[in-house]
Order: structure tokens, then sequence, then C-alpha cells
């Protein structure tokens, strides 16, 4: 007698299952029933041939798994450990509702957003993003052109490819994002390249006072035996380096205050009690970027 493993695994079976989903998949099966057929439902499932011909962001991203070197794909889609907080922030997000309202007029429409001064054509923001060369030869400078062309806000990663100097002779709206240091010496040169470049916003991640256990990027590095990368704000740096700082306190906004006349802004504050002391420590300067689920218990403290 087969046990229920033995059937699962049976090549005949596998083999049918496959082609029930190719009929339920199929147009003409939505023909014949009279039902919706899936592959026009979910187009998200088509794979475009370039990332050009892509109808929205899911096509994006199966354009990339099928083009990607297999160790650059995991370097890109994987989080920490076993990726829970990153697979949990997405089922969260797809609970989320609209509300609508009717007989309302929406012929002309502005989605335009202000923050600290300046006018944004819409709330997209591409958040920090580093070592990008390692997905196209031209890393963080694409990314920094596409943005431009759109008026769109960019956060450069302080672990960018490129150096924030020449990301920003782009020309496009630009912040920079930082990592905390116990080598002050470190934050302050990161401070200089922003403020040589007239950066209004420093983006400080708090919630990365020691690396994750990324072991996509660990990965990746020994599929390609890539032992380094080119991090272009360090190029010209010679003290001593670490990224994240485990002795990181509020005190560190204050550092910041008395170091850079640029505004601060908090990545990662994801409870009530962290988001009053980030007031009590920062003032209305502060924004807190935070996971979706922690959004409404944070709104409702302050």
């Amino acid at each position: 007698m087969k046990t229920d493993k033995e059937v699962i695994l049976n090549p005949s079976i596998l083999a049918r299952r496959e082609l029930l989903k190719f009929i339920i998949a199929s147009p003409f099966y939505g023909a014949m029933t009279g039902f919706p057929v899936p592959g026009f439902a979910t187009p998200d499932r088509a794979i475009p041939e370039t990332a050009r011909q892509a109808l929205n962001i899911f096509q994006i991203k199966r354009v990339a798994r099928e083009n990607l070197p297999i160790p650059v794909w995991h370097f890109i889609i994987n989080g920490s450990d076993d990726g829970k907080t990153m697979a949990s922030n997405r089922d969260v997000f797809d609970e989320w509702e609209l509300r609508v309202r009717r007989m309302i007029d929406v012929s002309n429409i502005d989605t335009s957003v202000e923050l600290f001064g300046d006018k944004f054509p819409s709330p997209i923001i591409l958040a920090p993003i580093g070592a990008q060369q390692r997905i196209h030869p031209e890393g963080e400078l694409a990314t920094a052109n596409a943005a431009a062309k759109r008026k769109q806000l960019m956060i450069a990663s302080m672990m960018t490819s490129y150096s924030f100097t020449e990301i920003a002779a782009i020309g496009g709206p630009l912040w920079f994002q930082m990592y905390s240091s116990p080598y002050t010496e470190m934050m302050e040169h990161m401070l200089s390249l922003a403020e040589a470049e007239n950066a209004p916003v420093l983006v400080l991640t708090v919630d990365t006072s020691s690396r994750g256990n990324r072991e996509g990027e660990r990965w990746f590095r020994r599929q390609t035996n890539q032992t380094s990368m080119r991090l272009g704000n360090t190029e010209k740096y010679k003290g001593r380096m670490m990224i994240g700082d485990p002795s990181m306190t509020w005190d560190i906004i204050k550092w910041l205050r008395d170091n850079t006349r640029m505004k601060i802004v908090l990545k990662g504050i994801v409870t009530r009690e962290d988001a009053v002391l980030a007031v009590d420590h920062g003032g209305m300067e502060s924004l807190y970027p935070i996971m979706v689920d922690a959004k409404k218990k944070v709104i409702e403290q302050l």
C-alpha cells in the first residue's frame, strides 16, 4: 500500500495535475464554462520578454527572475534569516483596502505632495537600495536618471556603488541615507559628502544597529566568488569603518543636530513608544517610515 508521500511523489499523478492546471488556465476552458479565465484575470502571472513590456511591478519582477543570474536574484529577493518579516509585510499590505467615496469630481486629480517645503508630483519615493551595480552596470546612476525624468524623490543609500557626488550630478531630487557607526569620523565623512551636494534631508536608519543574517547575500558572494564590491562613498575615506553601532541611543539625534544642517528623518520606527521618543528628540522634523501593520498604532499614539 502506498503512503501519502509516495502518492504525492508519483510522476504520473504530478503530470495529470500539471495537465489540469494547463487546461484550467486555457482560454478555451473559460469559453466552455462561462467562468472568468485566470490568465486574463491575473496578468501578473504573465512573463513579458522585457521590463518595458510589463504592465505592472509584478511583471517586472518576473522579467528580472528570468534574466538575472540566480545568485544576483537571491541577493535582491531575500531578507534576513527566513524572510518572515518581509513576507508578513506583504500579507498585511494585501489586507488593506481603499475606502472609496462616490459622487466626487475626479476629472482633475492632484497627486502631488510636499515634504520639508519641496513639492513632488506624487508620494512615490525611491527607497535607499545599495550596491545596485551588482544588478546593472549603470547602477544607481540609471535609477537616478529615471527618477529625475519624473521629478520623483530618490533616497540614495550610504552603500551605493556610485558615490553620492556622482548620483547628485544627475540633478534630480535627492536625499541621503546613512547608517550609524561607532566611529564618528566615518559618519562625519558621510555627512560631508551629502552636504557638499546640498542634500536637504538626512535619513538615519535606526533599525540596523548590527547587520542582519542575510543568507541570500552570503550565498551570492559564495557563488560569484565576490569578496568585495564597489562602495563609492568610501573610496576616498581612509579611516576606520563599521556599519551599525550596537551602542546607539537617542543621543545620536543630538550629535547629528550638532554636526549637520540637514533635516533628519528616522527610518525604522515601528512602535508607538519609539514614535513618542522620536518626537521628543526631533520635534516635527522627523518622519517615520514604518512597517504597514505598525503605522496605525504609531499615528494613534502621536
